[in-house]
């Protein structure tokens, strides 16, 4: 489980939901706990040496651990490996990259307990309209028995960003902040208690800018609500 820098940095929650949940699953499994970065940051300010000679790294520590399958939460870092690494910066992966919506869809099956609550799902800029993965975190999501997800007027490739990505929020935070409200709004409006995503700058901005202004709604990363439906 290579869990990226802004997991680690920033949603360490996640992190220990995800390491809980394949222990719980009786995975053979290992938490990569390098604080690296897969360079993906870098290659949206189009910085390519920088961002190839950062993946370069990152990728040689991993394939000290010899892993069959690199599983993320970060929709950018499993970009990065997935397709950036070996089709853009010429670096050859040797295991395979899944995103965790497809990576525990089939192992979760029939083990997921009842949870009658209503969610909405964000689909994350870079999961979505990137890499056209709407309906495999809805499927999982649906797995839950009782879970009642409900959605906001925009959605899947309608979807509004956070206002994290691109750099935005680094580089004009008013516009960041609006963008965050503006689609935790739209949440709130569905009447679900939970705004779920898989991406960790989605997540942070949610769980932010929601206590900041008193919204009454809850971010939630997957791992963690998988990780609550699988006890």
């Amino acid at each position: 489980f290579y869990p990226g820098c802004t997991t680690n940095r920033m949603s360490l929650e996640t992190v220990e939901a995800v390491v809980e949940v394949l222990g719980k699953l009786d995975l053979d499994y290992a938490l990569f706990e390098d604080d690296t970065c897969c360079g993906f940051p870098l290659y949206e300010f189009g910085q390519m040496d920088a961002a190839r000679e950062m993946a370069a790294e990152t990728l040689g520590r991993i394939e000290k651990l010899n892993p069959d399958i690199l599983l993320t939460t970060c929709p950018a870092c499993f970009k990065s490996f997935k397709f950036l690494l070996p089709d853009e910066m010429d670096l050859p992966v040797s295991f395979d990259t899944q995103h965790i919506s497809e990576f525990l869809l089939p192992l979760v099956k029939d083990k997921l307990g009842e949870m009658p609550e209503k969610v909405t799902w964000h689909d994350p800029c870079v999961l979505g309209r990137h890499l056209d993965m709407y309906e495999e975190p809805r499927d999982l999501l649906n797995e839950i028995p009782e879970l009642n997800l409900v959605e906001m007027p925009s959605n899947r490739e309608h979807a509004l960003c956070c206002g994290a990505g691109g750099g935005v929020y680094f580089t004009c935070q008013s516009v960041a902040n609006q963008a965050v409200v503006t689609r935790l709004e739209q949440a709130v409006e569905t009447g679900a208690k939970q705004i779920v995503t898989s991406c960790p700058n989605c997540y942070v901005r949610f769980r932010q800018m929601s206590r900041h202004n008193r919204m009454k709604i809850r971010a939630k990363s997957l791992a963690q609500i998988i990780n609550d439906a699988l006890e």
